[in-house]
């Protein structure tokens, strides 16, 4: 897998031009690259996870935003909250699947029925998520997960106290609960976790499927990292090359057959609409030249929501803390000499997936998918963090899965991403966010879970709307800019077999064309995806 500088790439051909080495970049590069063709990754980050122990180390994952690791973006303001919201978004090779939280999650089955679009329903997806998969667990049920694949993943078998009696709570409120989920159609229970974590190291796109031993044996792979794509190039509505900047100098690299767009759900659109790519009438408002009017570009914008409730443990070894922020050292001793210890675990202990009763239903299934999801661990996680981190203490974080409003990614005349999530822009969100965490308070106080509690850190007094405008925050789940859809849909971006709508060898794999964000941690989901149009675009290149 030759490395070249970006001014090695200039003016040279390539079968395949993938744009973005983030985590569906990674999983084309894997796969285009096994046949013959010549495979150019155009990433604009300078580094990957082999180069950082930061990526490496699973809790570390947070000293990478707002870094060049991070492109560090931020919402317009949003009107129903009053202040913007941050868009981390992985700057390195792996992209996001690089400073994530580790969760490994599948999501509903429904939700990809739910998409509608023929080759892209659970069935045809399954064999692609055991593809993906080496799943390590002591009682590994073959038929489900997958034990050859590139992406290392481990059944989380915590017994915490901590994770036991939330647990216990959630089967006093009514859920049952579960050793693994997967492949379940209704997925509404209370369960340990899976995490993208292998002997104390992170599993990323990009040091699972461009690992060490694979770049040395791909000869007909190449990487070019500082490379920021700023525009595709067009003959009659043909794509046939790819502009990028480094260091100020403006490239060109040139195309045999595709450029595959695989930047994510908030660049994948910003790069068509710079290149004129989108609704006529927001380019002519900023003064670009309409290529191919495409309405749906940038529409759709959906993604996920949290809030937590933060406490004092009731014990110290109920939370992270102690090995986090008090004894940091000796932890990243441990974890980088013997692969264990705090900075090596996922920080959730348990999940429950539940039904919001009596609320506005937004889901894929109303009868199996669920509308927020409840994570317990022993890990401040809210803004006040920094003041917290002496104390012992745990958070219970609500995430609201299936939200009415979205949002949309825009270009500005400045040539820049306007990014508007749309939070609570439909008032239903509002009251499904409310009766949510009602529900969270009352597993809180739960006589089997209040024995963990010392004092509550973060937790509304009276108005619970208040509290949800003020503490809500993203879950960076973004996904549906570019909606895979017929035609004849006036939204849809790209078909069904990923490619965009009117133009020419031009294909978008990433969160941005699903139609429906799935309920739940979408990397795993866009690892599987890729997986799926790297059989596509194979066999339609054949």
């Amino acid at each position: 897998m030759p490395r070249l500088q970006p001014s090695e790439i200039h003016h040279r051909n390539f079968d395949f031009i993938i744009i973005g080495g983030g985590t569906a970049g990674c999983v084309l590069a894997h796969r285009l690259s096994a046949q013959e063709h010549t495979v150019l990754v155009l990433e604009a980050g300078t580094v990957t996870q082999h180069d950082m122990i930061d990526v490496q180390i699973p809790l570390l994952n947070s000293k990478l935003k707002n870094t060049d690791q991070d492109w560090q973006l931020k919402s317009v303001p949003q009107p129903n909250v009053d202040r913007s919201i941050a868009v981390p978004l992985g700057k390195l090779l792996g992209g996001s699947s690089a400073f994530n939280a580790c969760i490994y999650h599948r999501c509903s089955p429904s939700d990809y029925d739910a998409w509608n679009a023929e080759g892209w329903s659970y069935r045809d997806l399954q064999p692609y998520f055991r593809k993906a998969e080496t799943f390590h667990d002591e009682q590994v049920d073959s038929t489900v997960h997958g034990t050859q694949g590139p992406l290392h993943a481990t059944h989380i078998n915590k017994s915490t106290q901590l994770g036991s009696c939330f647990k216990r709570a959630c089967q006093n409120y009514g859920l049952k609960e579960y050793r693994d989920m997967t492949d379940m159609p209704c997925q509404i229970g209370v369960t340990g976790l899976d995490a993208s974590i292998y002997q104390g190291r992170r599993s990323s796109a990009g040091s699972s499927y461009l690992s060490r031993e694979f770049e040395a044996q791909q000869s007909n792979l190449f990487i070019g990292l500082g490379c920021k794509v700023t525009r595709l190039i067009m003959q009659d509505n043909t794509v046939v090359a790819v502009e990028y900047t480094n260091d100020g100098e403006t490239y060109i690299v040139h195309t045999n057959r595709e450029v595959i767009l695989s930047a994510g759900a908030i660049l994948s659109p910003f790069i068509l609409l710079s290149s004129g790519i989108g609704p006529a009438s927001d380019l002519k408002a900023v003064g670009e030249d309409v290529k191919v009017d495409l309405p749906g570009v940038g529409k759709n914008l959906q993604n996920h929501w949290r809030l937590p409730l933060v406490h004092e443990t009731m014990r110290p070894d109920m939370s992270l803390h102690d090995g986090l922020f008090k004894r940091t050292k000796e932890s990243l001793d441990q974890a980088i000499n013997t692969r264990d210890g705090a900075f090596t675990e996922l920080w959730p202990d348990a999940v429950a997936y539940m039904k919001v009763p009596n609320a506005p239903d937004n889901s894929s299934s109303i009868e199996n998918t669920p509308q927020i999801e409840l994570f317990v661990g022993g890990l401040a996680l809210c803004r006040d963090l920094p003041n917290l981190k002496h104390l012992d203490c745990a958070t219970l974080l609500m995430v609201y899965l299936t939200p009415f409003s979205k949002g949309t990614v825009k270009l500005t005349a400045e040539r820049t991403p306007s990014i508007d999530l749309g939070l609570l822009s439909d008032d239903r969100d509002l009251e499904c966010m409310e009766k949510g965490l009602q529900l969270s308070m009352q597993i809180a106080d739960d006589t089997a879970y209040t024995k963990c509690i010392k004092r509550w850190m973060m937790r509304p007094e009276r108005d619970l709307k208040e509290y949800i405008k003020a503490n809500v925050d993203t879950l960076h789940h973004y996904a549906g800019t570019c909606k895979m859809g017929p035609k004849e849909d006036p939204l849809a971006v790209v078909d069904n077999h990923l490619r965009v709508h009117g133009v020419n060898r031009l294909r978008v794999v990433d969160a941005s064309f699903f139609p429906i964000v799935p309920a739940g941690q979408i990397c795993y989901p866009v690892i599987a995806c890729a997986e799926r149009a790297s059989d596509i675009i194979l066999a339609d290149n054949e």
